[in-house]
């Protein structure tokens, strides 16, 4: 196996591009690619935590909103929302509407789709009771379908 770059990453997902590129993902880092593979990008230190910056946000939104089955109903319907704006971004980015020409970039379209996901992993709160290990569990399932496998071991 060619080495890869970082040891920081605990957790990795590994996957072959088609055009034999050996590539990792993991939770401490974005991507890290062998040696000729590509850029390696470091996870900047100062990332929040995710899930516990999501319960955060959930939190907050309860407290400002509730959250009842009325205020669920609602945070599905703002996923779709979002969802909306990342087609809107996208229609934006490649020049869809010759009357307006390009009015978006793809860092908008990856801005929306962060929302999209946000807004779903904030949703998840509503109906699981520990929504990052149903996170986890369902990360590992659909890996497991296509035949990524994760591995907790270190790459030099």
């Amino acid at each position: 196996m060619p080495e890869t770059r970082d040891m920081s990453v605990k957790t990795r997902l590994r996957w072959e591009h088609e055009d034999g590129t050996l590539c990792v993902a993991g939770h401490t880092a974005d991507l890290i690619c062998a040696e000729g593979g590509g850029p390696v990008r470091q996870r900047p230190e100062n990332r929040p935590p995710v899930w516990p910056t999501l319960a955060a946000l959930v939190d907050w939104l309860n407290t400002a909103n509730g959250s009842g089955e009325r205020e669920t109903s609602l945070r599905l319907l703002k996923l779709v929302e979002e969802a909306g704006e990342v087609a809107s971004a996208y229609a934006g980015a490649v020049g869809q509407n010759p009357r307006k020409g390009r009015t978006h970039t793809y860092k908008d379209v990856a801005d929306e789709l962060c929302d999209v996901a946000l807004t779903a992993l904030v949703a998840l709160h509503s109906f699981v009771p520990d929504p990052e290990g149903h996170f986890a569990a369902r990360l590992a399932h659909v890996s497991a379908r296509v035949g990524v496998q994760a591995s907790t071991e270190e790459t030099p």
